[in-house]
């Protein structure tokens, strides 16, 4: 197999199959791997009658823990993760495999733009520039592209499981562990994907508590991340981000 996507899902039967559709008609040997997380809305019903598509369903116990569920059942030798509310442009999983296959890159990456689900407006970034440097990229003020416009070689997912303890965050930790690997990268111009917003999407509902370990979580991430880049002038503030949140309260 060379390329599986992989399209953890819960109670979104109203986006899902247009998520499906985007990765269909590949050229390359493509398969679509759908973890329904428990959902209650039809998904797992309906999926029953797509024929062409690999489905998982576990007992409902969040995005992260369907996700690398759905790469222990995968077999493509390059992996690529979806959200089931965003799609893919068409021809990109064909390119990015061939741009991978031409150049021996572990990541290929490019654009992705924005899609408002009620206003229907696309919003286009700038495309990224060729990132020699794949963690410095994601540490920089730049645009840093999406995990939805990438394509990962299968050695780097093996080595970076998506973690569950970083629950609010986990792409973004999955982003920068990636970059301590130090892949090798190619870039594909042109957009990717559309990373799709809505009224019921996860990152604009954070609010109290959870805002707070939200937070919280995005500095233990970049904590980790310079801890693992062993960044001695930086001990004092790593030892100050490591005093346990309820001090705070």
């Amino acid at each position: 197999m060379d390329v599986s996507v992989i399209i953890p899902t819960f109670n979104r039967l109203w986006c899902l199959p247009r998520a499906i559709d985007s990765c269909r008609g590949t050229k390359n040997k493509t398969e679509i791997i759908v973890v329904d997380d428990g959902s209650t809305d039809g998904t797992w019903e309906w999926l029953q009658n797509q024929q062409d598509i690999k489905k998982i369903r576990q007992k409902n116990q969040g995005q992260t823990w369907a996700i690398n569920k759905g790469f222990s059942e995968s077999s493509g030798r390059f992996i690529k993760f979806l959200d089931s509310d965003d799609l893919l442009c068409e021809g990109t999983i064909d390119l990015q495999f061939q741009k991978a296959e031409e150049t021996g890159a572990d990541l290929v990456y490019g654009r992705v733009d924005l899609f408002n689900q009620e206003s229907g407006k696309k919003i286009m970034h700038t495309d990224p520039p060729f990132w020699d440097d794949f963690l410095a990229a994601q540490l920089g003020e730049g645009y840093g592209s999406h995990f939805l416009g990438m394509l990962f070689k299968r050695h780097l997912v093996e080595q970076i499981p998506r973690r569950p303890d970083f629950a609010y965050r986990e792409d973004r930790m999955f982003l920068l562990e990636v970059g301590t690997l130090e892949p090798k990268t190619a870039h594909v111009p042109g957009c990717m994907g559309y990373w799709v917003q809505h009224s019921s999407q996860m990152h604009d509902n954070y609010t109290g508590m959870k805002y707070v370990v939200t937070n919280f979580q995005h500095i233990n991430i970049y904590r980790k991340i310079l801890a693992d880049l062993k960044i001695p002038l930086l001990e004092n503030w790593l030892s100050w981000s490591s005093i346990p949140l309820i001090n705070y309260f």
